[in-house]
């Protein structure tokens, strides 16, 4: 990833910081995008603590314009925009309680659909054309199993927003597959951030017991996978010489 340029949209969270510290520590230079502006600040500060490259841009992933703004505060800085992960997003729950459609709002559908799935389309479609210029691109779409289960424990408005994350990345991969850009999804399981941690003990432990390992999974887990994924130590060159 030396000499590449990743934006992270919803970077100033525990999946956002930990992809950004492996991207940093595998010479990317990072874009942190996120609505808190606090949160962005932190972790482009931790990556320059690192030795890396970061800088901070406010933005509401909902937005054209914010998006188009965070793209070209990328650009302005670094020239370029070589990595897009689009990893903003937001469950709807409250109180750590799934709702039902007859409990939901279509206030509440509109703003889940808004920034888990509305969003990948509009960072897509600001970074394409550079992407396209360069002939090299990756984005990486951060999606979940309840999209393949249905949701034990989401809502139908944040299974449908994964769920449509996977279908766009389908989608996307075969438009521009002869442009050299690879379009790829994590299908995340139940995570070790503090949100998912802040369940009641007796939740987390009736959760937990139905994972095989036995335990969540880790943010730097994730951010190991979203790296080689979006390195290209993952593209396989037909002229590479196998060893």
């Amino acid at each position: 990833m030396r000499d590449h340029v990743a934006i992270i949209t919803g970077g100033g969270g525990a999946l956002g910081e930990a992809m950004a510290l492996e991207f940093a520590r595998e010479g990317a230079a990072l874009v942190i995008g996120d609505i808190d502006e606090t949160a962005a600040v932190r972790v482009a500060q931790r990556v320059s603590a690192a030795g890396g490259k970061a800088i901070p841009v406010v933005a509401d992933v909902t937005d054209p314009e914010q998006v188009k703004g965070m793209v070209d505060a990328g650009v302005r800085a670094f020239g370029r925009i070589d990595i897009l992960v689009n990893n903003a997003g937001t469950t709807g729950k409250k109180d750590h309680r799934k709702k039902t459609i007859l409990e939901m709002e279509k206030s509440e559908w509109e703003r889940v659909l808004a920034v888990n799935l509305t969003s990948v389309f509009n960072c897509s479609k600001c970074v394409l054309p550079l992407m396209i210029g360069e002939k090299h691109g990756h984005i990486l779409n951060i999606s979940s199993v309840a999209a393949k289960v249905g949701g034990l424990i989401n809502g139908v408005h944040y299974v449908a927003a994964k769920a449509g994350m996977i279908g766009i990345t389908k989608a996307l991969a075969r438009e521009y597959a002869r442009e050299n850009i690879r379009v790829n999804a994590l299908c995340l399981g139940r995570i070790e951030t503090p949100a998912n941690l802040s369940v009641p003990q007796e939740f987390q432990e009736k959760l937990t017991a139905q994972i095989p390992l036995g335990r969540l999974g880790t943010p730097r887990e994730v951010a190991v996978a979203a790296a080689f994924m979006t390195s290209d130590a993952s593209r396989i060159s037909p002229e590479q010489p196998s060893t």
